[in-house]
């Protein structure tokens, strides 16, 4: 927190992923399941975003300057009415139970899937984490379909297909496939219609056709 001078008391606030993780580890809560109106998430939001270098007991003696308290519950609101606007509406059908995912474990799951892990914590906004996580869910889900793809037509030769009805989904199914609208039951593919299809990349791999 800097004073004095032409510059105002307090930053203009953003509210950083790594911000969020703090206050998950200050209150062993949820940030999805965080209480504006309550004083106490509050003061901890607050003092993880100002990135003050003391304790949160000393920070806590700011909350007795109600000038100061002031001015930051003005420039937090701010935040948030600019950065709600891009955020999704949608009902989460949880019926007002409590959220148990944690954003230390999504921002955790954003960096392994291999986004920099400074634009991560540090520059990414909370309204385009939805986007980013949608991105890299629908990225892992095409990997693992590729993979069970490859693995049923490479055992399609050594298998009796007359017993799957959902195709590759008989071999090794994902919690996803029950979500698609399934307008029809996938084909199973035959021995000799895959021996006609490998024979047609065999010619293209040697250059004929």
């Amino acid at each position: 927190m800097e004073a004095g001078g032409d510059k105002p008391p307090f930053f203009l606030m953003k509210i950083t992923l790594k911000d969020i993780i703090r206050w998950e580890q200050l209150t062993g809560k949820s940030f999805f399941n965080i209480d504006y109106s309550n004083e106490d998430d509050l003061e901890y939001l607050l003092y993880v975003c100002d990135n003050s270098e003391v304790t949160f007991d000393t920070f806590k003696e700011v909350f007795k300057n109600r000038k100061i308290v002031d001015k930051m519950l003005r420039e937090f609101n701010r935040y948030l009415a600019l950065s709600s606007q891009f955020m999704p509406r949608q009902d989460d059908g949880k019926g007002g139970e409590k959220d148990t995912r944690y954003m230390k474990d999504i921002v955790s799951f954003i960096i392994v899937s291999g986004v920099d892990p400074h634009f991560v914590m540090e520059e990414m906004e909370l309204q385009d984490l939805p986007l980013i996580v949608k991105a890299l869910e629908t990225k892992r889900r095409i990997s693992l379909e590729d993979k069970r793809t490859f693995t049923y037509l490479t055992m399609l030769p050594h298998m009796d297909t007359s017993k799957l009805k959902n195709g590759m989904e008989d071999i090794l199914s994902f919690p996803w496939d029950n979500e698609k609208p399934k307008v029809q039951k996938q084909p199973v593919m035959s021995e000799e219609e895959f021996d006609r299809i490998m024979e047609q990349y065999k010619k293209h791999d040697n250059g004929t056709t």
